[in-house]
């Protein structure tokens, strides 16, 4: 009796999870997140350029300015995107709000470091190094958590940053300075990751 129920209740599931109407939402949903991710990779190609133009072309010389002028840019992006939503930003537990705080300093040091780095390097250097992200998360996640990859998920690395070295491959130059705040840059943005 009770197997009965139990199938006809897996059956009543398995025929909402294939209904048509789930599967255009879900197809709405992927063509949403694919477009925000589309305009996010840009929007970071963009502000790279732009900095990197600032630098070189203008001699800007006040990467912190610029760094601020990005998290001013957070803000109001983020206040756009409740604005437009109409979603409120939820309410932290107080033993999340440490977390927070944490990733938030994590995060304007990544800005603020990346741009200290771009100042002093090309930006075929800079993204060359930042494929090395996720190899350097694979490290963090190792070492401080004890996580362990398989063999598959470290070798697909390999080719992501050899792709990337040939992509930008060229004018490769800079300083012992630029290489510091690189590293350091690619260190902080693992560790966001992490």
């Amino acid at each position: 009796e009770e197997g009965g129920v139990w199938s006809a209740g897996k059956r009543e599931k398995e025929k909402l999870l294939a209904s048509p109407e789930r599967t255009e939402q879900e197809s709405v949903s992927r063509g949403v997140a694919m477009g925000f991710l589309v305009i996010w990779m840009v929007n970071n190609m963009l502000v790279t350029l732009v900095n990197k133009a600032a630098f070189a072309k203008v001699d800007f010389k006040y990467p912190y300015t610029l760094s601020a002028i990005h998290i001013a840019c957070n803000v109001i992006g983020s206040q756009l995107y409740f604005g437009y939503t109409g979603e409120k930003p939820k309410t932290l537990e107080p033993n999340y709000r440490k977390t927070v705080l944490l990733f938030s300093i994590i995060f304007t040091l990544n800005i603020a470091i990346g741009n200290m780095s771009l100042r002093w390097v090309s930006v075929n250097f800079n993204q060359i190094c930042r494929a090395l992200v996720p190899v350097v998360v694979m490290i963090i996640s190792t070492l401080y958590y004890e996580k362990t990859y398989t063999s598959n998920r470290k070798w697909s690395v390999i080719p992501i940053v050899m792709g990337v070295g040939l992509v930008f491959y060229g004018d490769i130059s800079t300083s012992f300075v630029g290489a510091f705040y690189t590293f350091l840059c690619i260190f902080m943005a693992a560790l966001k990751s992490v």
